[in-house]
């Protein structure tokens, strides 16, 4: 009985999906037929839809939400944008070093690899073409830098993982493990970019003058300011991420409506509309994934799937990379939320069995979600900056295959060397 329902939820679940029915819908309708054929009362998926989103870590997402499109509706991102441009603009291919770094400073304040793809991309893409960089190059570099947005803190997606794993994970720990990783993203890609810059012989830029660094530094003093609050708190243990979130929405706030004075009525009403639809969306999707996650529980889907595996072996780093591949398969048919609600009740059981850090995996599970962003068929971020820069999606997965070397081996060494993701935890 248990796997005629086990078969019923997974096929019905991929089934509904290969029609391109809304995850939402997918997750709905599994959920419903398995309680009915095990004849269980349709209150559990009342009670578990509600269990799901019964919890105070919840209040992080629309705080980061928040922050992100009050940025993108400013001019914060332009300002960091210049600091970068001033400091290493100059370097071949500086405007894509650019790029990066941007990247990681505006990522480190929304959260969100698609709002970096959109934010960034949308003013420094069109810059690079004017410069004489290929629209292919461009695009590409965008779409990889902007997965340090998952990575550094406040991502949402670390969140949601923390709270998806059970709420035993702490949110603080979380965000602090992904930070080496993200570095050594952004690093990475900073690195192609300025080989693969070099080859194509881009131009170089003017080198800025201290007056001019001076003037970047002072206009963009300010918005970097929010990452002191975000870390500040978190590392001194003076407030808890959800509060330091809440408090740069009001600082943002504050700078792009009083100091800079950009945020109109008719903007505000946009942001609160845009970040409600966003919001409403990862709710929903939350929620409608409680049912489906219960059931797993209920059938005892990780059990299996450990017994399955330990068949095939007992070593815990060919476990992890199996895992993994699963990951990245599954990445590139579903999107990437529903990929972290799904998976983690039925993975996280599994490794921790072999004695790996529930946030070790989370940050692993994080790094897949990376790749499966900048990776067709589902690649967002992907799509994102092809759109700005006017390019196939084609011709930018081309030139975005040693990116994706590059990723894969720092999650690789994510796996093997667990210390960088443990590090900062452990010792802050």
């Amino acid at each position: 009985m248990e796997i005629t329902a086990i078969a019923i939820l997974i096929i019905s679940f991929l089934f509904i999906m290969f029609f391109r029915v809304p995850i939402v819908f997918a997750l709905s309708i599994s959920s419903l037929l398995t309680i009915i054929y095990l004849d269980l009362p349709l209150a559990v998926i009342a009670q578990s839809m509600i269990k799901s989103i019964y919890t105070f870590s919840l209040l992080a997402i629309p705080f980061c939400i928040l922050a992100g499109e009050i940025m993108r509706e400013g001019t914060i991102t332009k300002k960091l944008i210049n600091l970068s441009n001033e400091f290493i603009g100059h370097i071949r291919g500086g405007l894509a070093l650019v790029n990066v770094s941007a990247c990681m400073f505006f990522g480190g304040m929304t959260g969100s690899s698609i709002a970096d793809a959109s934010c960034i991309g949308a003013t420094v893409i069109p810059m690079m073409q004017e410069k004489g960089y290929d629209s292919d190059y461009a695009a590409t570099v965008t779409a990889i830098a902007s997965t340090q947005g998952i990575l550094v803190p406040p991502s949402h997606n670390a969140i949601m993982y923390a709270i998806v794993a059970g709420g035993g994970i702490s949110i603080s720990k979380m965000l602090l493990a992904g930070i080496i990783p993200g570095i050594l993203v952004g690093i990475g890609t900073a690195i192609l970019a300025y080989i693969i810059a070099i080859k194509r012989g881009y131009p170089v830029e003017p080198k800025s003058n201290l007056h001019k660094r001076l003037i970047a530094v002072k206009e963009a003093i300010l918005p970097m300011f929010a990452i002191l609050i975000i870390f500040g708190g978190i590392f001194l243990g003076i407030y808890t991420i959800i509060e330091s979130n809440a408090m740069i929405v009001v600082y943002v706030f504050c700078l792009s409506c009083f100091l800079y004075k950009e945020l109109s009525l008719k903007s505000i009403k946009l942001i609160l509309i845009r970040s409600i639809n966003t919001l409403s969306s990862v709710i929903i999707l939350i929620s409608f994934s409680g049912p489906f996650g219960w059931l797993l529980a209920y059938l005892k889907v990780p059990y299996l799937m450990t017994t399955a595996i330990l068949t095939f072996s007992s070593n815990q780093y060919v476990v992890l990379l199996l895992i993994t591949f699963i990951l990245l398969l599954l990445g590139c048919i579903i999107d990437t939320t529903p990929t972290l609600i799904i998976c983690t009740p039925i993975m996280l059981p599994i490794v921790m069995q072999f004695g790996i850090d529930p946030i070790q995996f989370g940050v692993i599970m994080l790094m897949t979600i990376c790749i499966a962003l900048v990776h067709p068929p589902l690649g967002c971020s992907l799509f994102i900056a092809s759109s700005i820069a006017k390019v196939s999606v084609e011709k930018v997965t081309i030139t975005a295959i040693p990116f994706y070397v590059m990723m894969i081996l720092v999650l690789l060494l994510v796996i093997t060397v667990p210390e960088i993701t443990m590090f900062l935890p452990n010792r802050l």
